[in-house]
């Protein structure tokens, strides 16, 4: 029986992507609820236009509440240049930088050293 669940979960899941995912069923409420998180400016960037199952399926677990926090840009322009201060991007703006983490975008909030900011902040409370 518990084989049968997790493939009648499973099946669910594919037809979600891959039959309805082709059509609004499955875009509309993801667009509805990427709104509701994040501000204006991003939607053109965040809001998928691909059909459903084309990329990587990424659960929001604070992604999108990031993009509304005071300290924290979004720069779309591509990194030119890693320097000892920070980084450069390939339209030529300078971001100054105390860490850099490169992640893969799986567990991006959890390492091995502890890392922390301003004030002793630590990662997960940014």
């Amino acid at each position: 029986m518990a084989r049968y669940s997790v493939f009648i979960q499973h099946e669910m899941i594919y037809f979600s992507f891959f039959v309805f995912g082709k059509s609004s069923l499955i875009k509309a409420p993801l667009a509805l609820y990427i709104k509701s998180q994040t501000p204006k400016e991003y939607w053109d960037k965040i809001i998928p236009t691909h059909p459903s199952g084309c990329k990587r399926f990424i659960i929001d677990v604070g992604y999108l509440k990031a993009l509304n926090q005071e300290n924290f840009t979004v720069n779309y322009d591509g990194v030119a240049e890693v320097t000892e201060t920070g980084i450069r991007t390939k339209a030529g703006q300078f971001m100054e930088f105390d860490v850099i983490i490169e992640a893969t975008g799986f567990v991006a909030d959890e390492y091995p050293i502890e890392v922390s900011g301003i004030g002793g902040k630590t990662i997960q409370e940014y």
